[in-house]
């Protein structure tokens, strides 16, 4: 916008320069009051100029204020989203952790149950194995006593047998010595 104000003012000087030299020509105007006239021209252009500029930097400081007012909104705006953002990722992550946790929790009282179940079986198991293992010992043991009780009943019988013969000889020897 700016260039196309000083294409418009470039081309009003130089209207007026064609004027003047339009002028200078029909009139001869002499060259003093010709140079007073360019000098005017000059000056006013100059001044012109001097204005133009000076609007140009006003508009452009206040573009750049603008443009500092909306980087500093834009990035406390990038900031705020950011935070939001990383404040959602910590809330998903630690829903995410205390969900995971959870479930782990509860797969390992799963596991937990089910190796007390299966302990709890493995021991009515051995329980109930090792009654078996009490009763054949049982059975043996009595088996085993009873033949070696037998045995030693029929050995005792045996010699109390055998006594009762020795003492039945010695008595029918009394009675013989008692005849003599």
């Amino acid at each position: 916008m700016e260039l196309y104000i000083l294409i418009l003012c470039g081309i009003g000087l130089l209207q007026v320069l064609l004027l003047i030299i339009l002028l200078f020509k029909k009139n001869k105007i002499n060259t003093s009051s010709f140079e007073n006239i360019v000098k005017t021209e000059i000056t006013f252009f100059r001044k012109e100029m001097a204005d133009v500029q000076k609007n140009q930097r006003q508009e452009l400081q206040s573009s750049l204020e603008t443009f500092r007012e909306t980087s500093i909104r834009m990035s406390k705006q990038q900031r705020d989203e950011l935070s939001n953002s990383l404040a959602l990722f910590e809330k998903r992550f630690t829903q995410n952790i205390n969900e995971l946790t959870k479930t782990q929790r509860d797969g390992n009282e799963k596991i937990r149950l089910a190796v007390e179940t299966k302990l709890a079986d493995i021991q009515k198991d051995n329980g109930e194995k090792l009654e078996k293992m009490r009763e054949t010992v049982d059975e043996k043991l009595h088996k085993t006593l009873e033949t070696r009780l037998g045995e030693s009943f029929k050995l005792v019988s045996d010699r109390l047998e055998l006594v009762q013969k020795g003492l039945g000889e010695m008595q029918t020897l009394a009675t013989g010595v008692g005849d003599l």
